[in-house]
């Protein structure tokens, strides 16, 4: 028998020696930062963040040769005593994407570039383009799925708000209903082609579009009756304190409905520092959701928090997770409490980012960063650091980093000003979504974006 071809249990997915969804506990995962090419530095990355209890790891694939290095990674992985699956992240390579399945015990593919960028221009241009569309991309998951039943293979639909195909955009715009849509047509034909073992994922680095579209889909799902394993977290949510109110915001939000079957929190920082606040999620989601002491002024709409934890990863989830429990009244401002935390500077970002992302009050810069892997060639902690470093206090100004093009400008849709990598050094400059130079280095793309930002 096939590998592909034993049963799997509706809502479940099988990933490796890892059973994903209906009945199982929500896996923690994280992606490498390194380039695939350096063996040992992503090696070392993956099993790190499996001694801190990732149950998965992704690795970006951008070509033939870190595919060659993936299958070397894998091996050494194993022989270091670890059977946790790999799954290999593909864009714009179908072809990268069928090799891979052989390897992996997981392929994400990404609905927006799955098929080569000189296919779909040649079909956006076509009478018909949207059915052009689907008819290329059935023949290229055609032979992906192939490989994948032959061995044992999940495939992972990753949607990105930044990166939708472009009939879905034209009928729905940059919504939460296109990023369902997206995912529904990818989902029509995997059934059509009789592959099941399919997880999904639907992601943006905006919150509420971030949970309004997979509520959708999983509501879509039930009613339809056909369940898939569903990943959730908040793409490109930047570092430090506001990247973890963020994904907090988002993921436990979805937690608190009863939605994730595995989960990321995509920081531009370590994998590891990913797996330890997605512990912190977990930890908090299966707590009373809240603290005795924690009250609210019916009179004042004044929302006291009271939390008793002791680091700041504690405090946001905690904080949170309280918060949530109150998200239908109408909170005018808040406060929180937290004994164990005697950093004052910590206590008061922390407040105003969960402010800023509940929507009460905007008190700070927002800023959107890629998490970073194989294919940025920029070291994105230290870019955002700085960033953030110049840029923060500026409530109401919306600033997005990118490591590279795969949702860089869709991502950035929304913000004031955005930077692209797009190189070891160089960057691109953004004013809304146009581009407004290119610099060689670091220090002249900052000073730049500080000129057009005071003038």
């Amino acid at each position: 028998m096939k590998k592909g071809h034993q049963h799997i249990h509706p809502g479940m997915a099988r990933v490796g020696n890892l059973s994903v969804g209906k009945g199982h506990p929500v896996w923690l995962q994280s992606m490498t930062k390194t380039d695939t090419r350096d063996t040992d530095a992503t090696i070392k990355q993956c099993i790190e963040s499996f001694e801190k209890g990732a149950a998965l790891m992704r690795i970006s694939i951008p070509d033939r040769t870190a595919l060659q290095h993936f299958t070397l990674i894998q091996k050494k992985i194993r022989q270091a005593g670890f059977q946790n699956p790999l799954a290999a992240d593909i864009h714009y390579r179908a072809d990268l994407a069928i090799e891979a399945a052989r390897v992996a015990q997981k392929i994400r593919i990404n609905p927006g570039n799955f098929v080569s960028a000189s296919k779909r221009e040649n079909i956006a241009s076509s009478e018909h383009p949207a059915d052009n569309y689907k008819e290329l991309t059935y023949n290229e998951l055609r032979k992906l799925t192939d490989v994948c039943n032959n061995n044992g293979t999940a495939i992972r639909i990753g949607v990105n708000a930044g990166s939708l195909p472009t009939h879905i955009i034209r009928k729905f715009g940059h919504t939460s209903t296109a990023l369902v849509e997206a995912t529904a047509e990818y989902l029509e034909i995997l059934e059509n082609l009789g592959f099941f073992n399919t997880v999904i994922s639907i992601k943006s680095s905006r919150i509420r579009e971030t949970v309004a579209a997979c509520r959708a889909m999983q509501e879509r799902m039930q009613v339809q009756g056909r369940l898939y394993p569903l990943h959730i977290g908040v793409t490109e949510a930047g570092n430090g304190i506001s990247g973890r109110m963020k994904s907090a915001a988002g993921i436990l939000e979805l937690l608190h409905s009863g939605i994730g079957d595995t989960l990321r929190v995509s920081l531009s920082e370590s994998p590891v520092n990913e797996i330890l606040f997605g512990r912190e999620l977990l930890k908090h989601a299966g707590m009373p959701r809240v603290h005795p002491n924690t009250n609210y002024n019916h009179k004042n709409k004044h929302f006291n928090i009271y939390s008793e934890a002791k680091t700041p990863d504690q405090l946001i989830a905690d904080v949170v997770w309280q918060f949530i429990s109150y998200k239908n009244e109408t909170i005018n401002d808040l406060t929180i409490k937290a004994p164990g935390i005697s950093d004052q500077g910590i206590m008061k970002n922390v407040s105003d980012q969960l402010l800023q992302v509940s929507g009460i009050r905007i008190v700070e810069t927002e800023f959107v960063g890629c998490p970073g892997c194989a294919r940025t060639e920029m070291d994105m902690e230290g870019l955002c650091g700085e960033i953030k470093k110049r840029f923060s206090g500026l409530p109401g100004l919306k600033i997005a980093v990118m490591g590279c093009m795969v949702n860089g400008p869709g991502e950035m849709g929304d913000a004031d000003y955005g930077l692209i990598a797009s190189g070891k050094d160089s960057l691109i400059l953004y004013k809304g979504q146009n581009p407004i130079g290119k610099y060689p280095d670091i220090k002249s793309a900052l000073h730049h974006l500080q000129k057009e930002i005071i003038d």
